[in-house]
């Protein structure tokens, strides 16, 4: 799937996430009595949740993350963006309409739908995903680290040095040459260029010091990376 059309699925199943969040709000105020949702209201004010909602999502890059890598700091982008566009909503809805005949407990409602939807959709594709965490790499001192390669392996020592409380450094970065990666995250660290661009990654992220992560990277091939990496400056 090419990088435009996986942003266009992203963006729909997040429209649909929000109405159905919305929705479920005003079935949930009303006790499930679905005659009783003022129907005007609803269609009224669901433009502007998601124009408000898939801006603010888009603000915090969260149509840009790897779900399958999905970890804490992705979960806080979420919350962020929700707050952020709930209080914009409720701003708008007065502003535009007023609050006659809407039930205020929506607002509240809807912000901890939005949560558990959105979080919950990337926390069942990283479960449904999940592989063997990589037991072992070289202890490579502390630092700040570039990870080359933003593959399972790659994005497997990511998500161990976050959550293993003897990893004595911090990745920053990603490098891989996959072009379709480029630009995205992974538990909230960037991919941000190919191998070929390490020294240029160095220098912009204050990189101490790089692992490679590519298991099948043949003998010349890491070779050709740890020339590379010794040519920027960084241990390899």
């Amino acid at each position: 799937m090419s990088g435009r059309t996986r942003w266009i699925v992203l963006v729909l199943l997040h429209l649909i996430l929000v109405m159905v969040s919305f929705w479920a709000s005003f079935a949930i105020r009303l006790d499930f009595d679905i005659d009783r949702i003022p129907s005007e209201i609803f269609w009224q004010s669901l433009p502007v949740l998601l124009a408000v909602r898939l801006a603010s999502l888009a603000g915090f890059r969260l149509f840009r993350g790897m779900w399958r890598y999905v970890a804490i700091p992705d979960l806080v982008q979420i919350l962020k963006a929700t707050l952020v566009s709930s209080i914009a909503f409720v701003i708008l809805q007065i502003w535009l309409f007023g609050l006659v005949g809407f039930p205020r407990s929506v607002f509240l409602i809807d912000f901890v739908g939005n949560i558990f939807l959105l979080s919950g959709i990337r926390l069942a594709v990283r479960i449904l995903r999940e592989r063997s965490m990589v037991s072992s790499y070289p202890d490579v001192g502390g630092g700040r680290l570039l990870i080359i390669g933003a593959g399972d392996a790659g994005a497997s020592l990511c998500s161990q040095a976050f959550t293993t409380t003897n990893f004595q450094y911090e990745p920053v970065v990603f490098a891989d040459d996959d072009r379709s990666k480029i630009g995205q995250t992974i538990i909230g660290v960037p991919v941000a260029g190919r191998i070929s661009e390490i020294a240029s990654l160095v220098s912009r992220y204050d990189v101490d010091i790089a692992v490679i992560a590519i298991p099948s990277a043949s003998s010349s091939r890491k070779r050709a990376i740890v020339e590379i990496c010794g040519e920027a400056g960084v241990e390899c």
